[in-house]
């Protein structure tokens, strides 16, 4: 899938949600009845923590030395805004019904909204899953399944790749990376480096925010007759946004073995314009120094009990 965003085309460097939302009309919004902020007050306060926390991020990455402890809270926060965000992508939806239409108290706003059009919320949910699924079983690991973080840092002649991988827990005891997260590569469990994930992260925000914008025109043809088309609006973020993703850009494209060949992201920036690539030109892949031998550490948290762990990249599941 590909998106640019650029001044020329779209006025700004935020997502495309951005432009819609900033030019609605009041006579069609329900928010008040349903207690939530006007649209593009929810999507401003949720972009902004989405924001922050990529700005945590990329502080903890590029600090010269490492404290795991700080990069898994700044990376749980970075999923949970990103999870959040999706949530709030149904609220926003919700704004543009009245209360009155579904006679029943339901928590969750993507279910209050199938109550209305369902096909219209399951369309929006196959579009977006490529770029939730992975995001949201990770959170739902850690937070449910008391699933923990694992680092992997490699070296090679290239420089040094710092990642992760989520703990599961085989039918033996052996703690492994968890088989729902992780691929296995040439016979031998995965992790997911942060010079890839970052990147991977932003993209998808871009892709949702672009399938949640979609998803409110049709809402809008259907019910008002509005036929949306986007117009070029400046905006004062510009700087932090475009300062995010040049700081992205500037994490090392040293990747680990498996991602090579299972679809890197690519951001690119230039001329004011900034293009979201997934999977990346072949071009750019087969220019990227891959490493074939590398030194591999790992950082675990033992826990006085457990007596056999799986780790990545060595050869026997």
């Amino acid at each position: 899938m590909y998106i640019a965003r650029g001044i020329k085309s779209s006025g700004n460097y935020n997502t495309e949600l951005y432009n819609i939302l900033i030019n609605l009309p009041n006579n069609i919004l329900f928010h008040n009845e349903h207690q939530l902020r006007e649209p593009l007050g929810i999507y401003s306060v949720s972009i902004s923590r989405v924001f922050r926390a990529f700005e945590n991020m990329l502080e903890e990455l590029e600090r010269s030395s490492r404290n795991f402890e700080k990069i898994d809270l700044a990376h749980k926060e970075l999923l949970d805004s990103l999870m959040a965000y999706i949530d709030d992508g149904y609220l926003i939806m919700k704004c543009f019904y009245p209360k009155c239409k579904v006679n029943e108290e339901i928590i969750f706003a993507d279910k209050w909204l199938k109550k209305i059009d369902k096909p219209l919320v399951e369309e929006y949910k196959r579009n977006i899953e490529p770029y939730r699924s992975k995001l949201a079983l990770i959170v739902n690991k850690t937070k449910h399944n008391h699933a923990r973080y694992c680092h992997v840092e490699t070296t090679s002649i290239f420089g040094k790749t710092l990642g992760y991988y989520i703990e599961g827990v085989n039918k033996n005891g052996v703690i492994e990376p968890n088989k729902e997260i992780h691929q296995t590569y040439n016979g031998m469990f995965t992790a997911i480096s942060y010079n890839k994930d970052i990147r991977d992260q932003m993209i998808n925000l871009y892709f949702i925010s672009h399938y949640t914008a979609e998803t409110i025109k049709k809402i809008l043809l259907k019910n008002y007759n509005i036929r949306f088309h986007e117009v070029t609006l400046s905006n004062d973020g510009d700087n932090r946004i475009i300062d995010i993703l040049n700081r992205i850009n500037s994490l090392k494209e040293i990747f680990f073995p498996d991602e090579y060949i299972n679809g890197l992201p690519q951001i690119t920036i230039k001329d004011q314009l900034v293009e979201f690539r997934k999977p990346a030109y072949k071009s750019y892949v087969s220019k990227l120094s891959q490493p074939t031998k590398f030194k591999i550490q790992v950082v675990m948290n033992g826990d006085g009990v457990t007596k056999s762990w799986s780790l990545p990249y060595f050869k026997g599941l």
